[in-house]
């Protein structure tokens, strides 16, 4: 556990955090909490967990969380992110930095309502007929789509809900702490 004083210092060593995880093939997950203290949590191939006993830790919290596979949010990140009154979250891939922000008036998702369903549903029926054209028409592979889809469909959510979602190269990835 280490502890930062200072939100450029947070900020950098965020920013060395995504650069050090970026091409690993485990999943990891930092809890950077409000008291300034860095948590660690290292994973397998598919899935990084915390004990349960730990989940408080989450509230208001920064996450850096990776996935070597490529693909953004999966619903159980959505879950854990929302459910746990989550600051922002970092997601790493090698090509790119997802981010999700809460909503300064709070997430206000219940991934357990069937209105969280739907809404899901919709966007999932829309991502699959865009992909399926899109395949039809040789622009992308089905390796692609696999990545892409994952990531049209949160967009598409997060849009509805008017809530921060963006996808960055690592490139144009920048990072702020106020």
């Amino acid at each position: 556990m280490r502890k930062f004083e200072n939100s450029k210092q947070l900020a950098e060593r965020i920013k060395r955090t995504i650069e050090s995880i970026r091409y690993v093939g485990i999943e990891y997950l930092f809890v950077f909490g409000k008291n300034g203290r860095m948590e660690k949590y290292v994973g397998e191939e598919n899935i990084v967990s915390m004990p349960n006993t730990h989940l408080y830790k989450l509230k208001n919290s920064k996450l850096v969380h990776n996935h070597p596979r490529g693909c953004s949010f999966s619903l159980n990140d959505i879950s854990v992110i929302c459910t746990n009154d989550v600051h922002i979250c970092y997601l790493v891939t090698r090509k790119y930095v997802f981010i999700l922000e809460r909503p300064k008036s709070g997430w206000n998702i219940d991934v357990a309502s069937e209105n969280f369903e739907k809404t899901c549903e919709i966007c999932w029926q829309i991502a699959n007929e865009t992909f399926d054209k899109m395949i039809a028409r040789n622009e992308i592979s089905e390796y692609e789509r696999e990545v892409e889809i994952i990531h049209y469909i949160w967009a598409l959510f997060f849009r509805i809900k008017e809530i921060d979602y963006a996808r960055k190269t690592h490139e144009d990835f920048k990072i702020t702490i106020q």
